[in-house]
């Protein structure tokens, strides 16, 4: 457009002889008189440059008129889309704050749970196995930060400080927990393999552990390695502890036995029986029915010979037994 312009200008220059005299004539419509106007080549050269100096001047400001407010409207554009992309981060970085405040809250209170843990293990006489320190985990630091031009990134950036920090600490409680539960799995399984109840509901005890008199001759110096419990014949007789029948089956002056062997160096024997009710190689649990009270082998009435073994030696019963 501007060149074509610059074309038509140049034209009519060209058209206009600076040694030649120009006539403009007025012819008025209600038929008055006419007028004649007189012109030398150079007034009209001006008059010209002056026309084109204004068409221009008006090109150029419908121009720039026109950009301004085009770029007004993309500008409007770009700033509405500007604010809704803004909103949507902002939402989420509110959702990720809600997040991060319900994890610290549910971490402190897995960490109340942990000490709560390890309270009622000591007061179960159980004891807590060398957890982490406290100061060796990430502890919140802080303070104000003036001058701060980028807010969403600075917002961001600290959430992504806490969340490191949060996985760094669920971490160290979680290999703390581990090991609570370790220990109370250790614990709890020892107390399982550990002869401590009373193998028979209905009893008493008619013979103690140690030096006694033989009970069939009544001569004296018989050393007797367990607790005669006497009971109704048939009362049931279970398990002092977890573990594996090594014996079930006739043995000697025992007559029907059971012999189990437990862990940390423990076993128990059952004599006398009158029925077996499980095998050798069966995996027998604390307080499972594994017999009945009889009077079978070297017995004058019914009752439960009991005995416990640790490391091989026989041991009193009555300091295991828990009643």
């Amino acid at each position: 457009m501007i060149r074509a312009f610059h074309t038509t200008w140049n034209f009519l220059k060209s058209m206009v002889c600076r040694d030649k005299t120009y006539s403009v004539m007025v012819v008025p419509n209600d038929g008055g008189e006419m007028s004649n106007h007189d012109f030398d080549g150079n007034e009209v050269r001006t008059l010209i440059n002056v026309i084109a100096g204004v068409v221009a001047f008006i090109a150029f400001s419908v121009g720039t008129m026109y950009y301004v407010i085009y770029t007004g409207w993309a500008d409007r554009n770009e700033l509405k889309e500007y604010y809704a992309a803004k909103e949507i981060q902002d939402k989420r970085l509110e959702d990720l704050q809600n997040l991060t405040d319900n994890v610290q809250k549910e971490l402190a209170e897995l960490q109340q749970m942990k000490k709560d843990v390890i309270r009622e293990m000591k007061k179960a006489g159980m004891e807590p196995p060398t957890l982490a320190d406290e100061k060796d985990k990430r502890s919140g630091k802080g303070g104000p930060i003036f001058g701060l031009t980028d807010r969403m990134g600075s917002k961001m950036r600290v959430l992504e400080e806490q969340n490191e920090n949060l996985a760094f600490n669920i971490e160290i409680d979680k290999q703390d927990i581990k090991k609570l539960y370790k220990v109370i799995r250790q614990d709890n399984y020892k107390k399982e393999v550990t002869p401590d109840i009373w193998p028979v509901d209905n009893g008493w005890i008619s013979s103690e552990f140690g030096r006694r008199q033989d009970p069939v001759t009544g001569a004296w110096g018989d050393f007797h390695p367990g607790l005669d419990i006497a009971a109704p014949y048939g009362e049931p007789v279970y398990a002092g502890a977890s573990g594996r029948v090594t014996h079930a089956g006739w043995y000697s002056g025992y007559g029907k036995y059971i012999e189990i062997e437990h862990d940390y160096g423990y076993s128990t024997a059952y004599g006398h029986l009158s029925t077996i009710a499980v095998n050798v190689n069966a995996y027998v649990v604390k307080g499972q029915f594994i017999g009945r009270v009889g009077s079978t082998g070297y017995s004058t009435g019914p009752h439960l010979h009991y005995e416990v073994i640790l490391w091989g030696e026989q041991i009193n019963p009555r300091g295991m037994i828990k009643r």
